[in-house]
């Protein structure tokens, strides 16, 4: 039986600015950059070590994944996620600031261990509060409001990110280290460019249209430069429609030019 995948909220690019704009402490910086250029979950960047990620390769091995201890087995996943190499000098950066760590976040009261989710997301609410993404449109199970916009969505971003800028739906399950394939499709329709591509595509060509002798002179009135070759190319009812929203022509105007058109009922675009 089929499950109902809600579509996940996403950053846009200005969004994205804003939040990293508002980010003033380097750890939830550089889990932030983790959480959107690798797509990792808030449990899986805090319990990170050093010794998980290999430089040379590019790549980090996220170990014991999605609910750890929770699954039927007893384990998570483990997965191998790479890395992208503008953000490599920087994971250098941060271990050279950490030479004796083992985790890349450590506890902010035990040395040995590491920083918990929770005070993370502590860090992480107050830049969101600061960057005006604290937005109240969802609800939780017990009827609480809860904000459309969370650590979560660093995540969501990743996934959208790369399945608009590569179009291949199994790299962004592999990457996410999801088992069922349905489960990523939800990002594909998250995002509408992969969508409005396809449109643009489809509509791209020329559609036929039957006129009067009259086209020239709708054509001479709404650009005077324009020609009868360069009108056959477009709807002139679209045409005088782009006018009238841009505010080119008044609405008596546009109804006296459109009537002048004569368009055949085999060729009606609005039948």
């Amino acid at each position: 039986m089929r499950t109902y995948n809600k579509i996940p909220s996403v950053f846009n690019k200005e969004q994205i600015y804003s939040l990293f704009d508002a980010i003033n402490t380097p750890d939830v910086m550089m889990a932030c950059i983790i959480g959107i250029f690798c797509g990792l979950r808030i449990t899986e960047i805090t319990t990170l070590r050093y010794l998980d990620i290999d430089f040379v390769k590019k790549q980090l091995k996220v170990n014991n994944g999605k609910m750890p201890g929770k699954n039927l087995a007893g384990y998570g996943k483990d997965r191998i996620v790479p890395i992208p190499s503008q953000i490599i000098p920087l994971f250098i950066m941060w271990k050279n600031m950490h030479p004796n760590a083992e985790y890349l976040f450590t506890s902010l009261s035990k040395e040995i261990k590491p920083i918990t989710s929770k005070q993370i997301f502590k860090k992480y609410k107050k830049c969101l509060e600061k960057a005006n993404l604290i937005v109240f449109r969802k609800f939780d199970t017990a009827g609480h409001k809860k904000n459309l916009y969370n650590f979560h969505t660093l995540r969501h971003t990743y996934a959208t990110l790369l399945w608009e800028r590569t179009g291949d739906i199994y790299a962004v399950k592999q990457a996410l280290g999801h088992s069922d394939l349905e489960i990523t499709m939800v990002y594909t329709h998250v995002s509408d460019i992969a969508l409005q591509n396809k449109i643009n595509t489809a509509f791209e060509s020329p559609m036929p249209y039957r006129s009067s002798h009259k086209v020239e002179e709708v054509s001479n009135n709404l650009n005077p430069k324009s020609n009868t070759a360069m009108l056959k190319q477009d709807n002139p009812i679209e045409i005088l429609k782009a006018r009238l929203a841009k505010g080119e022509l008044k609405l008596e105007e546009f109804r006296q030019l459109r009537s002048e058109l004569i368009i055949t009922p085999d060729t009606d675009y609005f039948g």
